[in-house]
C-alpha cells in the first residue's frame, strides 16, 4: 500500500542590504559580502498541502475592514433587510434588455419562484434525460461502519488504487455543499487519494448510523472538521493495528502502539512502525 506525500511551496529569495552604510569601492578588504537568505528550507511540519489555502473572500474582508474606519461593506450588506425579488421580475427584465437590472445588486434580495415556474412532483409532468450529463462533485457516504464506499462497484476493478496518506490531519473536509447527514465538526480525517477522489474518513454519531437522529441539511457545520491531536493520533493506532493484522502484507509494530503519548509534539511514528 504506497503512501502519498504532496507539498505546495512558494520559494523566496530576500535580499537583507544596510541603506545606511557607505561601500567603499577601492576599499582592498577580504571580507565577504552578504548574501541573499535563502529560506525555501522548511520543517516537514509547516508543509502545506497544495489545494489548502484560506477562502479569498475571508481575505478581502479582513483587508476591507482593516483599511476602513467604519463598517466594511460586507457587514453592510449583512444588515441590509432582505426583499423578496420574483423570478418573474427578473425575466422581465432580461427581455426587455433594461439596464436599470444592476441597481438590483445594490440591495440585498431573496430569490422567490413563482408557482407558474414551479412544477408538483409525483404527477409524471417532468421527463428526464440522462444520455448527457456533466457531474462535477460526487459524495458518497455509507450506510454503515466500514471503508464499503472506497470499494469500487464492480465484480473486478483492475486499475483500483487506494494511495494512504495519514499525514495530513490538516485538511479540512470540502464536501461543504454536500448532504453530509451529521455535523462533521471535529469528524472527518483525510487518509488518502483513490482514483481521483479524496477520502475522508468519518467519526459519525451513533445516532447518525441507527437512524434515530434528524438528518443535518446540506452544508451544515458549526465548525472546522479537523480532528484533535488526540483523537487523530487514536485513530491512526487503530489504522496500524488493522494493517498489522492483514496476512498478505508484512508490515513491523516496534512498541505497544496502544501505549503511546498521545500529546507529545512529535510522536516519532517511524520508531514505532514501518506502516506510516
Amino acid at each position: 500500500m504506497p503512501l502519498s506525500f504532496s507539498s505546495g511551496v512558494s520559494f523566496l529569495t530576500i535580499t537583507i542590504s544596510d541603506h545606511n552604510s557607505e561601500i567603499d569601492d577601492d576599499n582592498d578588504d577580504d571580507t565577504p559580502l552578504p548574501h541573499p537568505e535563502d529560506i525555501s528550507e522548511y520543517p516537514d511540519l509547516l508543509a502545506t498541502d497544495p489545494d489548502d489555502h484560506p477562502d479569498q473572500s475571508i481575505i478581502m474582508e479582513e483587508i476591507i475592514r482593516n483599511s476602513l474606519t467604519g463598517p466594511s461593506p460586507l457587514e453592510v450588506f449583512d444588515n441590509m433587510d432582505q426583499r423578496p425579488l420574483k423570478l418573474s421580475h427578473l425575466s422581465r427584465l432580461y427581455e426587455n434588455s433594461n439596464s436599470s437590472v444592476l441597481n438590483i445588486l445594490s440591495r440585498r434580495n431573496t430569490l422567490c419562484i413563482d408557482e407558474e415556474y414551479c412544477l408538483p412532483s409525483g404527477q409524471g409532468r417532468i421527463n428526464m434525460d440522462a444520455s448527457d450529463t456533466r457531474l462535477d462533485y460526487q459524495l458518497t457516504v455509507g450506510s454503515c461502519i466500514g471503508l464499503s464506499p472506497l470499494l469500487p462497484n464492480v465484480d473486478s476493478a483492475h486499475r483500483f488504487c487506494f494511495e494512504m496518506d495519514l499525514h495530513k490531519p490538516y485538511r479540512e473536509f470540502r464536501g461543504k455543499h454536500a448532504m453530509l447527514g451529521f455535523d462533521p465538526k471535529g469528524a472527518m480525517l483525510y487518509i488518502g487519494h483513490s482514483m481521483n477522489e479524496d477520502i475522508f474518513l468519518a467519526m459519525a454519531p451513533n445516532g447518525f448510523l441507527s437512524g434515530h437522529s434528524e438528518r443535518c441539511a446540506a452544508g451544515y457545520s458549526t465548525g472546522s472538521s479537523r480532528m484533535t491531536r488526540r483523537h487523530y493520533r487514536q485513530l491512526v493506532i487503530m489504522i496500524i493495528h488493522f494493517l498489522c493484522t492483514l496476512p498478505e502484507r508484512s508490515y513491523i509494530t516496534l512498541d505497544n502502539l496502544y501505549a503511546q503519548n498521545l500529546d507529545n509534539v512529535n510522536p516519532k511514528w517511524n520508531h514505532l512502525t514501518d506502516v506510516m
